[in-house]
């Protein structure tokens, strides 16, 4: 039994979103002490007031939220849930320190005091320790909602990304049942946000008695009005009904999360014998800064800093916005992988025209600047001068066309980070498209168009030199750039790292939904050109036995060559020239856009075959992995570098025998049943959007206002960081920001002329 003369603090503990505050509210409301510097909804201006009070003591908040920065284990970091550095770290220290002077304020005129703050959880240990180090009885309150719904909560007000979320809700909880091994018996209790919500009044009556703090009939009335029902609640065990965004988390729970559930639900029973959490995953991940996930080891030590970065992705091609191929599905997914950590994302299109017409991306805006006859170098400088005036603190580009050309020198004094992606360079591409040669050896080709590609060659050596990250998704792609553009040698900020992968890999589909009465064999699966090895697959099918009844052909058509006449010879000519005679049936379907080109393979159940002659990382073998479709792959490139390491044997070289015999292989297999030639990732998606969320929590800002504080009360659908009631510090920071922005681009009109 609690002696209620001694000295006791109730520490409530619980994870952000998980109704800390809806017991804070209904604990002030029946009396008890919650401090003198009590943070509410009136004291924070009108246009920052969340949605409800937190019923925070903001000294508290204040201190908590320092020393996790300064631990690098603020709740909006990929490291808010790995293990705390040790207790001699000058952090844990200093936090200590300023918690005893703190403390003896808080019992001056009662013995009792309540302090609500999620933050306490994860610095749990250090409070105890000052707790008996005052004499002060600790009494943990523990109060808990459904994972799955708590998960999603705090994944979308904080925005942080599912798993992170996840990860924090079992550090959590696991501190907290620890805490509560450490105190008497009796001196512990447990409760939950639908309890709350439900029974309000019979919940807080039976809280209070277990303090030994009397409450009055009145104020047990007027406890159920404390509470808001138009917050927005789940019922229990509600699975996720956005499988496919990237904001949303998944309905199957981690091991560990469901064994904390079993606890808390028993009030702490068992919790001895849990399971790895999901942060040790997540921080051995981290830890892991060999290619293909390279961008783990760049900026290590660097402290994690707030609020997160304003990202601007100049790309030519994104997917769903018009035609394009691998360069817009990578910067998509970057796009929206980004997004889901809490950075903002703007996206400038660099495509003819002036509508912007594409699939709705959720907190990204995507803005179009018309390229419609500009010169290359003309459209250079109108990138420069937009980005000019769009403040960034990093900028993607892709290496194709040198868009990233004289920046950092335009961009001046104060660069954003450049981070040039090596998805092709033109001198690249051009080694697998050569141009066609008459009878004398002579490039059949304008001048023009030889004099636009050594210019844009041009602009791409240049662009790789402004850059102060190179990122390339393959090995293959790293070393072609360091022997053919960069001298010969690979420079210490040229870095190997996965492309974003799609937020959810593609489910096997059941062969039953194959539309009625369409056969297809097989599917050559990408644009009809020579170096995506249309040719090759050709030759292949020449004596394959038996032959494929019907081939699909799904990409865009383009000129192979030319006929005698001279006129351009088209892909799909092609086709028809060398496979009539031979009895195999053909289609071609093109215009489809990446999602529904997919969607199409999935229903056909054929074989997928991408037969290339020469590849960086290709986006269409990356999306199929793990589908459980049948695909036969040319092993050029970095195309092995994608798949593990057990299903490389059926990769095929890029020769004609070679191909017939592979594709004949998976025909059978297909036929039976046999699982052989379906591909598998060799890194986990989740892996490869955690090196590039984290790496961006590393960069250096532009202008670094001070950090927020808390999570907001509201999701938002703007692509801005959560809005914090701690308006003082951030005011005076986003003012200075302000007018140093001012300063920077009345100085950049000065210095650069972009206009002429």
């Amino acid at each position: 039994m609690l002696q209620a003369t001694e000295k006791r603090c109730v520490l409530v503990l619980g994870m952000h979103n998980s109704g800390t505050s809806l017991l804070g509210n209904l604990m002030h409301a029946a009396g008890l002490p919650l401090g003198p510097d009590l943070l509410l909804r009136d004291r924070i201006p009108e246009d920052r007031r969340p949605r409800y009070d937190y019923f925070e003591d903001d000294s508290i908040v204040q201190l908590q939220d320092r020393c996790l920065l300064d631990l690098q284990r603020h709740w909006s970091s990929y490291r808010s849930a790995f293990q705390l550095p040790e207790r001699e770290h000058p952090a844990r220290e200093h936090f200590r320190n300023a918690l005893a002077s703190l403390l003896p304020s808080r019992f001056q005129h009662s013995p009792l005091w309540l302090v609500k703050d999620p933050r306490s959880a994860i610095l749990v240990e250090d409070w105890l320790e000052v707790l008996q180090a005052l004499s002060i009885q600790p009494c943990p309150l523990v109060v808990h909602r459904d994972p799955t719904s708590n998960i999603r909560s705090f994944s979308s007000k904080g925005q942080v990304p599912p798993l992170w979320a996840e990860a924090l809700w079992q550090r959590t909880y696991a501190q907290c049942l620890a805490a509560v091994q450490q105190v008497p018996d009796g001196a512990s209790a447990f409760t939950s946000f639908e309890r709350l919500m439900s029974q309000p009044a019979e919940e807080i009556g039976r809280l209070c008695t277990w303090l030994q703090w009397p409450l009055a009939e009145t104020l047990q009335s007027a406890l159920a009005q404390r509470v808001d029902r138009s917050l927005p609640t789940e019922p229990l065990g509600m699975a996720c009904d956005r499988p496919n965004d990237p904001g949303a988390p998944q309905a199957d729970l981690h091991p560990a999360t469901q064994a904390l559930r079993q606890c808390l639900e028993h009030q702490g029973g068992g919790s001895h014998n849990l399971p790895p959490l999901l942060a040790d995953s997540l921080s051995q991940a981290a830890a892991q800064g060999t290619a293909p996930l390279e961008l783990n080891s760049v900026l290590q030590g660097e402290q994690t800093l707030l609020p997160k970065v304003d990202v601007t992705i100049v790309t030519s091609e994104l997917q769903g916005w018009g035609g394009g191929g691998g360069i817009g599905s990578a910067l998509r997914e970057l796009a929206e992988t980004l997004r889901a950590a809490g950075h903002r994302v703007d996206v400038l299109l660099v495509q003819p025209g002036s509508s912007v017409d594409g699939p709705e991306l959720k907190g990204v805006g995507v803005h179009r600047l018309d390229s419609s006859g500009c010169s290359r170098l003309e459209l250079v400088r109108q990138v420069a001068a937009w980005l000019r005036n769009h403040n960034s603190d990093v900028v993607h580009l892709h290496d194709w066309l040198g868009l990233a050309s004289g920046l950092k020198e335009a961009l001046q004094p104060h660069p954003p980070q450049l981070v040039v992606g090596l998805h092709g360079p033109s001198a690249w591409a051009r080694s697998g498209n050569p141009w066609p040669r008459d009878d004398a050896g002579a490039l059949l080709a304008d001048e023009s168009q030889l004099f636009d590609e050594g210019l844009v060659r041009a602009l791409e050596v240049d662009g790789l030199q402004q850059a102060d990250w190179l990122v390339s998704p393959s090995q293959a792609m790293a070393h072609w750039v360091s022997e053919h553009l960069l001298h010969g040698a690979r420079p210490a900020h040229l870095v190997v790292n996965r492309n974003c992968p799609l937020p959810q890999r593609l489910q096997a589909t059941d062969a039953k939904q194959t539309p009625k009465g369409e056969r297809v064999d097989c599917v050559y699966f990408g644009r009809m050109e020579q170096r995506k090895g249309l040719t090759l697959f050709l030759a292949a099918l020449q004596g394959l036995e038996p032959a494929p009844e019907r081939v699909l052909f799904l990409g865009t058509d383009c000129v192979v060559g030319l006929q005698a006449n001279g006129e351009p010879l088209w892909g799909s000519q092609l086709v028809r020239d060398q496979l009539q005679g031979i009895g195999i049936a053909t289609q071609h379907e093109q215009g489809l856009l990446r999602d529904a080109a997919l969607q199409r393979l999935m229903e056909l159940q054929a074989v997928v075959v991408i037969p290339s002659l020469i590849e960086n990382s290709p986006c269409v073998v990356e999306e199929l992995l793990d589908s459980g479709l049948t695909m036969v792959v040319t092993d050029v490139g970095g195309s092995a570098e994608l798949v593990r390491a057990q299903d490389r044997r059926w990769l095929s070289a890029a020769d004609a025998p070679s191909l017939r015999g592979h594709l004949q292989a998976a025909l059978m297999a297909r036929q039976t049943g046999s699982e052989d030639y379906q591909l598998a990732s060799a890194v986990e998606s989740w892996r490869i959007q955690q090196s590039w969320q984290a790496f961006h929590e590393r960069l250096p800002r532009r202008l670094s206002p001070l950090p927020s504080q808390e999570p907001a009360a509201e999701a938002v659908a703007e692509p801005l960081a959560a809005a914090e009631p701690r308006p003082p510090l951030w005011r005076r920071a986003a003012g200075k920001a302000k007018r140093l922005g001012g300063k920077v681009k009345r100085k950049l009109k000065a210095l650069v002329g972009l206009g002429s």
